[in-house]
């Protein structure tokens, strides 16, 4: 089967693909630096929310490669900024669904600081869905989840 992609097609979903890497190893930099340096900040991270880094992989490819960001970028992205976006508020919508998608880490048992840190791919997914749409905000954070469960299987 051959995907028949124009030009601009093709770059909806390769620009993100690759601001999703990016976003993932910046993300993982701070993280190590921000625990090297200050390891009492890893209590501030971790949480109930962390109960999948002990399951097993088929878990992690399934829950956080995929599943997590699907549901993600509906809610979040699609449901929520795209309501705003209708309504002509595109960058209040930009911030609603961003600090909410942060509160979601919180409400779903990561710890304060992963909510604060997750306010930088909240802005980041929600500008791909601005520029690229659904499936531009979709592939940044399915890239960036899938190399997350890469690095969770390898180590």
């Amino acid at each position: 089967m051959r995907l028949n992609l124009n030009p601009k097609q093709l770059k909806s979903i390769f620009v993100p693909v690759v601001v999703g890497v990016v976003l993932y190893f910046v993300n993982v930099g701070f993280i190590m630096w921000m625990f090297r340096e200050f390891p009492q900040t890893v209590a501030l991270v971790f949480g109930k929310g962390s109960w999948w880094l002990d399951a097993g992989v088929y878990v992690k490819v399934v829950y956080v490669g995929l599943i997590g960001p699907v549901i993600e970028e509906v809610v979040f992205r699609k449901g929520i900024l795209g309501y705003f976006v209708k309504r002509g508020d595109a960058r209040i919508g930009l911030l609603v669904s961003t600090v909410v998608f942060a509160g979601y880490h919180l409400l779903f048992g990561w710890g304060i600081l992963k909510a604060i840190i997750m306010i930088v791919p909240g802005i980041v997914f929600g500008v791909m869905f601005l520029r690229y749409g659904f499936r531009g905000c979709l592939s940044c954070h399915l890239s960036n989840n899938v190399l997350a469960v890469v690095g969770l299987v390898s180590s």
